[in-house]
């Protein structure tokens, strides 16, 4: 068990490398959420231990896992380390993965890796332009209002976590 964290006062990110952490993870998680501040799975010391192929199916459901996990704590999500340096358009599928599924933020591991992640656009134009339309119908409402009456854009039912969406890609599209 992980119990080395309840005697400390402290916020970690805990990189996950092994089966036995990893399930022991899923039934404590809450035990430890005043220590953890993240979760990080180390996806290829993982595959190894369980003798698996690293690809993104096999590495679906411990993924989305440590994200529901991270979550519960309401810690952070750090995705896994793409190792093929080579490879740019394999990193940008999982690139795009970690950030459709919800994690926070990804392993980089060499500056080739750092410059693609910079430079790249995480969400597309019709998508800013959507978002644009929510935040400017919906101006009126305080970020700190829990409940407002939906309103439809576009054909679409717009509620608090459309809203909460919307500011987001509005935020990050501009920056």
């Amino acid at each position: 068990m992980v119990s080395f964290l309840s005697g400390y006062d402290a916020q970690i990110i805990l990189l996950v490398e092994t089966p036995r952490l990893y399930l022991e993870l899923l039934t404590a998680i809450t035990d430890y959420k005043n220590a953890i501040f993240g979760l990080a799975l180390g996806s290829h010391d993982y595959m190894a231990a369980i003798g698996g192929a690293h690809t993104l199916k096999n590495l679906e459901v411990v993924r989305q896992n440590m994200l529901s996990m991270a979550r519960a704590i309401n810690g952070i999500a750090v995705d896994i380390a793409s190792m093929d340096l080579g490879n740019l358009e394999d990193f940008e599928v999982e690139l795009q993965d970690g950030f459709n599924k919800g994690f926070d933020a990804k392993f980089l591991i060499h500056p080739k890796q750092y410059e693609f992640f910079k430079a790249y656009t995480f969400y597309s134009e019709d998508e800013y332009t959507h978002a644009l339309k929510i935040v400017a119908l919906l101006e009126d409402v305080k970020s700190d209002t829990k409940e407002f009456n939906p309103v439809v854009v576009d054909g679409q039912i717009i509620e608090r976590p459309h809203l909460d969406r919307a500011l987001k890609i509005v935020n990050t599209y501009r920056n």
